[in-house]
This record gives C-alpha cells, structure tokens and sequence, in this order.
C-alpha cells in the first residue's frame, strides 16, 4: 500500500520540483492523498466528542474519533517527522486522546482550515504500513482578537475591582456566627486559664527558608510535574515560570520584581550590573516568549513550553549566589 504523502501519480514532478522546500512538498503530498486514497486504501471517517462550541477560537482542543463501531481494530498513532511538520504548517497540533481512536485536534491559525488525512494503524500490530486514511475536514477558525484591533499584541486592560453588596440576612447571620465562636473561644480560655497543671511544650525550632536557588529550582521541578503542555494548559505553564523566575531575581538581587513588567525587570538587573550583557539577553529573550503566551492568544509548540523550563533552570544555576569559602587561619608563632 503506498503512503498518502510519497510515490503519487501526477504529483512526482511537482514533489521533484519543489525538493528543497520539502514541507511544501509534504503539503502538496496530503492534498494529493484525497485522490490516491480511493483506490487502494480505506476511508475512515470522523466525528466531534466534544460540545462543539460555535464559534471555534485558535487553541480550542477537538476531540475527534473514528466514527464506526467496529473501528476499535484500528487506531490512530501521533504524528511524527515529516508527518508532524507537515500538520504544523498546515495550522494543526495532533494531541492524544481518550482511546487509541480517539484525539484532540488543535486549530493554530485563523480562518478556513482543512484537516488533512491522517494514517490509520491496524490495532493488534506494530506495523508501519496503514490499513487506511481519515477522510479530510474542514473547519472555520476564528481569532479571539478582532482583526481591526490596533493594539492586538498588547494585553487588556485590567477591570477594577467590583463592589459586593450582600443581602441583609447574610450579614445578620455572619455577625451572629461570629458572635457565637467568640464565646465558645472565650470559653474556652477561661477553662485553660484555670487549670492547676500547665503543660509546657517545647518551642519548635522554625527551618531556615531554603536559599532563593534552591527553591526556584524545586517550583520548577513542580510545574514539570504537573504536565501542563500535554494538557493543553500552556497559559499555566508560562505564568508559571513567570512567576518563579521574578520570585527568584527579586530574592536574588533585592528588589520588588514579581510587580514589575519585563522592562522594570531588566532595568533593575542592569542597575544593579547583576550580570554580563549575555544573561541579561537571554532573560530578555525568555520573557518575551513568555509574555507572547501569557498576554495573547498566542499557543506555542509543546516542544518551546518544555525548552523554556530547561531555559528557566539555567538562568537560575547561571545566577545563583557563589558559595562561601570557610578558610582556617594559620596559628602564631
């Protein structure tokens, strides 16, 4: 059976031609795929899981399987190589789903976006070769930000905070409950007050706060495990080391950055002279990925997610305070 993305009739010269872009070459290969397909491999076709919320925003997750009953003897493999790159250009992130037949597609561009075929693996083997493709879909994609927006990049503007009026019973009942635990504790210290024998218990010694390095690296180690990527969570997952590195430069250096912007941050490392010129770009540089996911609508490959956290670990080994040398003076003679 041949592949949906090689060995075509009247695609080979248009794939020769177009050898040095081998994306394009791969795209051109999928759409050709529909024609081919017919012939000599099975067609499968898929059906939405999900609610399907209207309208479908960049970053939503499709939860998409294969639409027959019977169709547990197949399943449906995550894309790799060429396969991967193809779909990523196509304005797609192919997520596992629920059951081996099952999957989440992920639109990451706007507009009309078409699926393409997808190979379908016999379930029982391992084997390379596709017992059959998805049946191409498209759907439109629409952007959270209007497209005449002249400030698209910049974050909203943040609501100030909102009133609460209460009802009256509630505040009636909050009062009179707060009024009932004040005796009960008033009570109760009147009991403890008289009692003849007075057990002492040792005061425990407070732990020392960890060194700033040591727990930036362990809030780090922590959003590793709580495997955001994969879940489709990346706004947490960059807020998340966000949140770490400004925690660690402020305790580092001494000064309030978790409320500063990435500006104020780098203007406070300089002023302080905190490092050489190449750390303060590669801070420079992880913020404003961070800051792309954090403020927009932005959604990232998993791969850049994972990165920046090996990224975020460096910085902090990078920085980290030196250690302190004890030396021992030499007695007189």
């Amino acid at each position: 059976m041949r592949k949906p993305w090689s060995g075509f009739s009247g695609c080979e010269a248009e794939k020769k031609a177009a050898e040095p872009r081998w994306r394009a070459a791969f795209l051109i290969g999928l759409v050709c795929a529909s024609s081919a397909m017919a012939d000599d491999s099975r067609l499968f076709e898929l059906r939405r899981t999900d609610a399907g919320n209207s309208p479908l925003l960049i970053g939503d997750r499709l939860a998409l399987e294969l639409r027959e009953q019977n169709d547990s003897e197949f399943v449906i493999r995550p894309p790799a190589g060429e396969q991967l790159a193809a779909l990523t250009e196509a304005g797609w992130e192919i997520l596992p789903g629920d059951s081996p037949k099952a999957f989440y597609a992920v639109p990451l561009k706007p507009g009309t976006v078409t699926l393409p075929s997808l190979p379908v693996y016999p379930a029982q083997t391992d084997s390379a070769q596709a017992a059959g493709f998805t049946v191409p879909m498209t759907f439109q994609v629409t952007s959270s930000i209007a497209q005449d927006d002249p400030k698209a990049q910049e974050p909203a503007p943040l609501r100030p905070p909102t009133a609460v009026s209460l009802p009256l019973w509630v505040t009636i009942a909050a009062i009179l409950a707060a009024l009932v635990v004040l005796g009960i504790l008033t009570w109760l210290l009147i009991r403890l007050s008289r009692k003849s024998r007075v057990t002492e218990t040792p005061a425990k010694t407070p732990k020392p706060p960890l060194p700033e390095d040591v727990a930036a690296l362990e809030a780090l180690n922590a959003v590793a495990a709580a495997d955001w990527i994969s879940k489709g969570a990346f706004k947490a997952h960059y807020f998340g080391i966000s949140e770490i590195l400004k925690t660690y430069f402020g305790a580092r250096y001494r000064f309030d950055a978790r409320e500063s912007t990435t500006a104020e941050l780098l203007r406070a490392l300089e002023d302080r002279a905190a490092a050489g010129d190449s750390v303060l770009d590669r801070v420079e540089k992880i913020f404003e990925k961070l800051d792309l996911v954090k403020f927009t609508d932005h959604v990232p490959h998993s791969a850049e997610g994972a990165g920046l956290l090996e990224e975020a670990r460096s910085l902090v080994r990078l920085t980290r305070r030196p250690p302190v040398q004890i030396t021992q003076g030499g007695g007189g003679n």
